[in-house]
């Protein structure tokens, strides 16, 4: 009987043994497994927002190398400036490509245009046959920068007898399109109490 009861006293030690080990390893951190729970949900949501923004990133990465590939080609077609110096140096290697010899350029103030870009009109003076003016005007028409013959006049110079080739003369007036646009000066308001004069 006494074994029964010491056997009984031992069960209920092991039991309550094992209740406090369960209460004190488990229990007791119950409340930070929860806080671990938490704090890894967090994590997921930052890792989430994070990769969302790198997928973003790179989505307007992509969008901005193509845009940028496609200014690059609008700033070739259309300079930024009205570079003078640029437009002879096209214009006379068009020239010089399809045989004609230019006499005289001149370039018109820059202008506005009603598509919102500058206008920078050019004027040329050149001679050459009519096969010669025809294969200038291609080049102009498929020249990088964009340029538009507006104004051609034409008459016979002269016969070269050898060769049975009519020698024509030429002017142009040519629109070369640009980002440019005019400046415009304000001229401030006049204070209350000056006088304008007039000359």
């Amino acid at each position: 009987m006494e074994f029964k009861g010491s056997k009984m006293i031992l069960y209920l030690g092991l039991i309550l043994a094992c209740f406090l080990i369960a209460y004190f390893l488990i229990w007791l951190s119950f409340p930070e497994v929860k806080n671990n729970q938490k704090e890894l949900i967090k994590e997921r949501k930052t890792l989430e927002e994070k990769e969302s923004t790198i997928a973003e990133f790179q989505r307007i990465s992509g969008k901005y190398k193509k845009i940028s590939k496609n200014l690059k080609i609008i700033n070739q077609i259309l300079p930024s400036e009205a570079d003078q110096p640029l437009i002879l140096i096209q214009l006379g290697a068009l020239a010089t490509q399809n045989k004609v010899e230019i006499t005289n350029i001149s370039f018109s103030p820059l202008k506005n245009s009603d598509k919102g870009v500058g206008i920078l009109p050019v004027n040329i003076n050149a001679k050459g046959s009519y096969l010669a003016l025809k294969n200038f005007l291609e080049s102009i028409a498929t020249n990088l920068n964009i340029m538009e013959v507006q104004n051609l006049t034409l008459e016979v110079e002269e016969k070269v007898a050898e060769e049975k080739v009519k020698i024509y003369s030429f002017s142009l007036e040519i629109d070369v399109y640009t980002q440019e646009l005019p400046k415009v000066e304000i001229t401030p308001p006049s204070q209350p109490g000056e006088e304008t004069t007039t000359k």
